[in-house]
């Protein structure tokens, strides 16, 4: 898309799938910001792009307190896990949950929120999402649907594969409350918004 600049890269969690270009990215990219969560897993990716950022004289912000800013008129709020260790889904808890207000519209991203990680943001949330970027690539959680009566989105994308595809009872979910799905194993997702309308296209 031929960009030269990245302003903020935020790390939701460690896992390798979300973090394994990190290094390269800071590189290229000219990342002015990275904010990550308080957590700390030794993993060769995380050594690897915490050594780019010191080649790159960058500290990153690592939250213990929600963190909000704004770009662009567009205000933006990063939700922290309210533990430090959890019983399952460790790693996955542990995600950092993003919202974004964009004049009428908003929109919030989940990073790989499991069902404890949820619970979290059920008991606080308040808020109406337009589009949401589901957690955990589509794979089944257990109070998915009373997640998705809390925040009542028009628009769902899933990050799925055509090897790991979304599973079949949460699409149903999904599906039965006429919500429009979008999955990235049918192609790359577009999302646009100019405060009043949302435009989304897929490739």
């Amino acid at each position: 898309n031929n960009y030269q600049k990245i302003d903020t890269l935020i790390l939701t969690h460690y896992d390798k799938d979300h973090i394994g270009c990190a290094s390269e990215m800071i590189s290229k990219y000219n990342v002015t910001t990275v904010i990550e969560s308080q957590s700390k897993t030794p993993t060769v990716e995380y050594l690897k792009y915490h050594s780019t950022m010191a080649e790159n004289g960058i500290t990153p912000l690592k939250l213990t307190e929600n963190y909000k800013f704004i770009y662009d008129s567009c205000e933006f709020e990063i939700d922290i896990p309210k533990q430090t260790k959890y019983s399952e889904n460790r790693d996955n808890n542990l995600s950092l949950v993003i919202s974004m207000k964009c004049g009428e519209k908003n929109f919030l991203f989940c990073a790989d929120a499991a069902e404890l990680r949820l619970d979290e943001i059920i008991s606080q949330n308040q808020t109406d999402y337009d589009f949401i970027k589901s957690p955990y690539h589509g794979n089944y959680i257990e109070n998915y649907e009373e997640f998705i009566n809390s925040v009542k989105p028009e628009y769902v994308a899933i990050t799925d594969s055509k090897k790991n595809t979304a599973s079949i009872d949460m699409l149903a979910i999904l599906y039965n409350k006429n919500i429009e799905v979008y999955e990235t194993r049918y192609g790359e997702i577009n999302v646009s918004t100019d405060g009043k309308q949302i435009t989304i296209t897929q490739k």
